[in-house]
């Protein structure tokens, strides 16, 4: 049963992928819709994997919390993050500059660079995780 809490910035483009799993219109309308996100490997070994059901929430640990929804993984996927914005890797292999920018876009950001400064601040390089989708 993993849960998983999201920063306030991402709630826009979760509803909307959630909104296009259901088949429903989009709530936020020019928002791109995030089917995924990425999760640094748990100390418990309880990570997400494909058959799950993801409970999705904002504000996890605060008052007022909220569920935004649940999905079910479609998969995991091996992701490491290296200082360089060139060394990106999934299940063990580079990926390029636009397979980058569609991973980035996908998780919420306009672009790679963007992406990455992000992981710059929250996580130490390199950063090794799980791309999970739903």
């Amino acid at each position: 049963m993993p849960l998983l809490g999201f920063k306030a910035q991402f709630v826009p483009a979760i509803e909307n992928g959630l909104d296009e799993i259901a088949g429903r219109p989009l709530s936020h309308e020019g928002v791109r819709p995030k089917r995924q996100t990425i999760r640094a490997v748990r100390r418990d070994g309880r990570d997400p994997r494909a058959g799950d059901t993801l409970y999705l929430y904002t504000g996890l640990r605060q008052k007022g919390a909220r569920k935004l929804g649940e999905a079910r993984c479609t998969e995991t996927l091996v992701l490491q993050i290296r200082d360089r914005l060139d060394s990106w890797a999934i299940n063990g292999h580079y990926i390029g500059p636009k397979d980058r920018r569609e991973l980035a876009q996908r998780d919420g950001f306009d672009t790679a660079t963007d992406m990455h400064a992000f992981f710059a601040t929250q996580h130490q390089f390199p950063f090794v995780g799980y791309l999970i989708r739903w």
